[in-house]
């Protein structure tokens, strides 16, 4: 069996990531605070999925339905959000990742402009 077609048998799925720049701490971590509570987080993801698990300790990554997953995190080393997604396809990861950018700057600018 070559290494590939092992890799391939695991079905782990494909995974995308990206950033949103010029985002401060502060802000970030508002919605890193705002994901960890579990009514905002319902409500946030409900156009992609319920939530199935979370784990917070770097940024929240929270398990969806269909074997998706969505991590959030505030970069260490510059003034950014960065997200990630896991899925079962490379398109699924790619829409739940723009899907994932475009929320957080949504409800980071809603929050904003609440401030």
């Amino acid at each position: 069996l070559a290494l590939a077609d092992l890799v391939a048998s695991l079905n782990v799925g494909e995974m995308a990531s990206d950033r949103l720049p010029d985002t401060p701490a502060e802000r970030s971590g508002a919605l890193l605070q705002s994901l960890g509570d579990a009514s905002f987080r319902r409500t946030f993801l409900q156009p992609v999925g319920t939530p199935e698990a979370v784990d917070a300790q770097d940024g929240i990554r929270i398990a969806l339905d269909g074997g998706r997953t969505i991590h959030f995190r505030a970069s260490g080393n510059a003034p950014e959000l960065r997200c990630y997604t896991e899925a079962p396809t490379a398109a699924e990861a790619k829409d739940l990742l723009a899907w994932g950018l475009d929320a957080a700057a949504a409800a980071m600018a809603a929050e904003a402009g609440r401030a």
